[in-house]
Order: C-alpha cells, then sequence, then structure tokens
C-alpha cells in the first residue's frame, strides 16, 4: 500500500530499478514526531493525530483556533507566512 501525502508532494526513492513513493519530508516529520511539528499546509491534531488542511478565515499571521474535524478537539496553530516569486527565463 502506497502512503498517503495529504499536501499533495507525495515523491518517490529510486530502489533497485523501481521508484517507490514515499511522503514528503513534511509529512514524515507529522507521522513521525510526537512534539511540535511545521508543515507548510496541513495541521495535525495534537490528540488523535488526524490531519487536514486548514481553513482560517482570518487569512494573517499569528494565532488561530483550529477544530479537528476527527475528534472535535480544538487546539491553536500558529500562521507563518512566506511568499517566493518566479521570474520568467533571461532573453538572449
Amino acid at each position: 500500500m502506497s502512503p498517503k501525502c495529504k499536501c499533495g508532494r507525495l515523491k518517490t526513492r529510486l530502489y533497485m530499478q523501481h521508484d517507490y513513493p514515499e511522503l514528503c519530508w513534511e509529512c514524515q516529520a507529522l507521522a513521525r514526531e510526537s512534539g511540535a511539528t511545521r508543515h507548510s499546509s496541513i495541521v495535525r491534531c495534537p490528540k488523535c493525530g488526524e490531519t487536514w488542511e486548514p481553513n482560517w478565515d482570518d487569512g494573517g499571521e499569528g494565532e488561530h483556533i483550529e477544530c479537528c474535524p476527527e475528534c472535535n478537539e480544538e487546539f491553536e496553530i500558529s500562521v507563518h507566512i512566506t511568499f517566493s516569486f518566479t521570474s520568467p527565463a533571461r532573453t538572449p
């Protein structure tokens, strides 16, 4: 059974001429670590471990309250917004 990477960044690892699906490093940390973790697109419930994309309507940085869709646990998440820019190719 292949791993489920909810963030959509499933990667593959080459082993003996075959590609095997593998979770991205952020989703690996969510599954493995019991302490606080960081992810660029999903959150993890501290009670049951369920993961999902947060729906925070405030849209700003700072602390926000999330409610787990699986066990209804309410907890605080910290939102940090970053930007990435892509430039067009250089022209000759």
